[in-house]
């Protein structure tokens, strides 16, 4: 029907369920209509599974597709015949550009096709669609609107980058300026092929969907659901190794709401991919490696099919737009908050309709029976009853016991958690929004002619596993070089000293505060700090018998500062986590750090080291744990350059590294289960009244200035200076952007950071 619409030359609008063949039916029109065509997808996973399908059916001559951002670039004309404008690589600089078009300066080319395609229109924002304007053929082309309601992941954003509904709803008066006289004629795509009919009745209860199963060629297994105690990390891992070791690691794709640390310090999923990933075979070789992405655009890199080679990707519901897997694990099917979980149905929703075969949800169960956690809605403890009678869904029965059915939970059973906001914390601000912060403040943007621009090599083949794999270390190289320009200027590295001199707490302990009170003499804090701390605590009991669990002490020490005798902020660890996963490696790290001559290999290792004790672990297994390999892959003369462009950019004074600073909020303000009292940032230097942050890349964006002025203004505030100047270095390219912040300024830019982040 769609392509009969089309060849009628009527444009059509179609509401397409997951998975049921949207990209197959737009290709299919194309080869019947015959003309050039322009599809535009929302992100790079999403354009590049189209362009593999395009080269596979043969439609290369007819068709191109581009996210919207590669559409708006390809499109751009160089300004009176000089350099163009501004390069288009994210929303701000679009954004700019469109400002430009507005005005009637540096007008992008219009495409010349005869068909244009808009896939995920559901997530379409007024940004693109603005500029969809100033690149559409002149002359009436005909359209394929493409979208589904249920799959709508970016309403969450804010003013022109929030997805809006209307253009799904009224397709025919948004794009009828596009399409001329043509009629518009609305079509369905409702057979899931991806889908089996027991994944099916399970997706179609919790979207609120009427999807039809139509894949046929996997086995219906039914859903397993998982209700365990999610905390029990080793009975997880257990589980899901058997998986992983039964189907294949490609073949598994686990996903949860952020594979980043919780509020409170590691997930129960980044514990379980810490055990996994200190697994070896007989003969020592690590069984399993793992892909992360926490993207929240839909998985920009997600499809870098190199580095998904022999790997099981760890993903976020977001992320995992546009991919499918033969075995989909979902952690977080129950929901602490009710509030946050309808925020994030469809997120959901795209989560559990990734399986093309077996799919497991994971219902956390809480030993403490008066914090059960309630259903995901649209399930309820009637509704699974119903599914595991007719057969739909099991109850996972692994182990030697027998899950059993969660209870109802009608309320929510957790007060506010209290969280710090920093400037990461932020997500998807607009280009208005960045502005608004940025009102007020005095900065200017200049470029260092003598710093050398880097090349350097950030991806390399490890063969730390089983398999081989390839990882992007990029990440590690933004630590290591700041670390070797700490080095060069104090001889200590701050960051690997706590690592080292980390207090560690064993959680399942009763901890006396004299046993407590010895415990921070052996790490040589100072009497007074130790009575001050252990006041602090608030350790409970009759006199002379007072006792606190050392889980509570972990979680209490997250907000107080231990300074030892040589005025090094020292944190605590978890004793099981860090004898597990660093003491073995300890006398190797300790041995680099004092090696009086270092390399760029030797500071690799530290801060691949320095990113595990903080964070799940699983990249400094896969990269290596022993030093000598890093010499093999490490590229020495970028790092070196990169070295010096930063000494030549700071200035010679005398420098404070990784200072810590926080300010309270007023008043506070509670989002979903967290409650935010206070902002916090650790910028990277202090000197004087000078606040530095350091970046190693090819752009310096609007978020990393907001992270910059994050910091400059807790500075202010802490030290109690009238003004001071914050630095933003990115000594991959000598560019340099500074702010001057004065006190009542910091206050002001603190309080608007607090109303955007409580507006998202």
């Amino acid at each position: 029907m769609i392509i009969a619409s089309l060849l009628a030359q009527a444009s059509v609008v179609c509401s397409a369920l997951a998975g049921t063949g949207k990209t197959t039916t737009t290709l299919l029109a194309v080869a019947r209509l015959g003309v050039d065509a322009v599809i535009i997808t929302y992100n790079k996973a999403l354009q590049t599974d189209t362009q593999k399908r395009i080269t596979k059916t043969g439609l290369r001559s007819l068709v191109r597709v581009y996210t919207f951002h590669a559409l708006f670039r390809a499109q751009m004309q160089a300004p009176d015949g000089t350099s163009a404008l501004v390069a288009v690589k994210d929303d701000d600089s679009l954004h700019a550009n469109l400002a430009q078009w507005r005005v009637g300066k540096h007008l992008p080319r219009r495409l010349e096709v005869g068909f244009v395609c808009i896939d995920e229109l559901q997530d379409l924002c007024p940004l693109y669609y603005d500029c969809l304007g100033y690149v559409m053929p002149l002359a009436p082309v005909l359209m394929l609107v493409v979208g589904d309601l249920n799959q709508m992941l970016y309403d969450f954003k804010s003013s022109e980058l929030k997805a809006d509904k209307i253009y799904m709803e009224d397709a025919p008066a948004k794009f009828g300026k596009f399409t001329g006289v043509q009629s518009w004629e609305r079509r369905a795509l409702t057979t899931s092929y991806r889908l089996t009919p027991n994944v099916t009745r399970l997706v179609n209860r919790v979207w609120g969907t009427s999807i039809v199963a139509g894949n046929t060629r996997s086995p219906n297994h039914p859903v397993e659901y998982w209700h365990l105690n999610v905390y029990d990390t080793t009975a997880v891992s257990k589980r899901i190794h058997h998986l992983l070791v039964t189907q294949g690691v490609e073949n598994v794709l686990i996903l949860n709401s952020s594979v980043k640390n919780g509020a409170a310090g590691q997930t129960p999923l980044q514990k379980v991919l810490n055990e996994l990933g200190a697994r070896r075979n007989e003969q020592g070789d690590r069984l399993f490696n793992f892909h992360v992405s926490d993207a929240k655009d839909g998985g920009k890199q997600a499809m870098d099919t190199v580095a998904l080679q022999n790997k099981t990707r760890v993903w976020t519901y977001c992320a995992s737009k546009g991919t499918e897997a033969p075995v989909v694990v979902v952690f977080g099917f129950s929901a602490p908050n009710a509030q946050r979980a309808a925020e994030c149905r469809n997120q959901m929703g795209v989560a559990l309709s990734r399986s093309s075969g077996r799919l497991i949800v994971i219902h956390s169960r809480n030993p403490n029976p008066q914090k059960q956690e309630r259903y995901w809605p649209g399930m309820d403890r009637a509704a699974l009853s119903s599914l595991i009678e007719e057969g739909a869904v099991n109850m996972y029965k692994g182990g030697g016991a027998g899950d059993t059915l969660p209870p109802n939970v009608h309320v929510d059973c957790y007060g506010g958690r209290l969280c710090s906001l920093t400037a990461s914390g932020l997500q998807h601000v607009s280009p208005q929004e960045f502005a608004h912060l940025f009102q007020g403040v005095v900065c200017a943007t200049t470029q260092w002619q003598d710093a050398r621009t880097v090349a350097m090599s950030t991806r390399a083949i490890f063969q730390t596993g089983v398999l081989p794999t390839t990882e992007e270390y990029s990440c590690l190289l933004g630590t290591a070089i700041p670390f070797a320009f700490e080095l060069q200027r104090t001889g200590r590295i701050k960051g690997v000293d706590q690592m080292i001199e980390a207090i560690p707490i064993r959680t399942n302990a009763k901890y006396t505060s004299d046993r407590f009170h010895d415990l921070l003499e052996r790490h040589r804090v100072v009497y007074s700090a130790r009575q001050k701390l252990v006041g602090e605590l608030r350790f409970e009991g009759e006199p002379g018998k007072e006792s606190l669990a050392g889980k509570e002490i972990l979680k209490r020490m997250e907000r107080l500062r231990v300074v030892n005798r040589r005025g090094l902020e020292l944190e605590a660890i978890d004793e099981v986590f860090y004898d597990t996963h660093f003491k073995p490696h300890m006398q190797w790290i300790r041995h680099v750090y004092d090696l009086p001559t270092k390399i760029a290999a030797h500071f690799l290792f530290l801060a691949n080291a320095y990113h595990a004790f903080g964070k799940s672990h699983y990249l400094w297994l896969q990269v290596g744990t022993e030093f000598a390999v890093y010499e093999e892959w490490v590229d020495e003369a970028g790092f070196a350059d990169a070295l010096a462009n930063l000494h030549r950019m700071a200035t010679p004074a005398a420098m404070s590294f990784e200072v810590a600073a926080e300010w309270p909020i007023t008043p506070p303000f509670r989002k979903g289960i967290f409650a935010y009292d206070r902002y916090s940032a650790r910028p990277d230097a202090v000197s004087g009244s000078d606040v530095y942050e350091f970046k190693c890349k090819d752009d310096i964006s609007d978020a990393d200035r907001v992270q910059l002025l994050t910091g400059a203004a807790l500075i202010c505030l802490k030290l109690g200076e009238r003004q001071v100047r914050g630095k933003l270095l990115n000594y991959k390219t000598g560019e340099t952007w500074e702010a001057t912040l004065s006190r009542a300024e910091a206050e002001s830019f603190l309080t608007k950071l607090a109303s955007v982040y409580a507006a998202q």
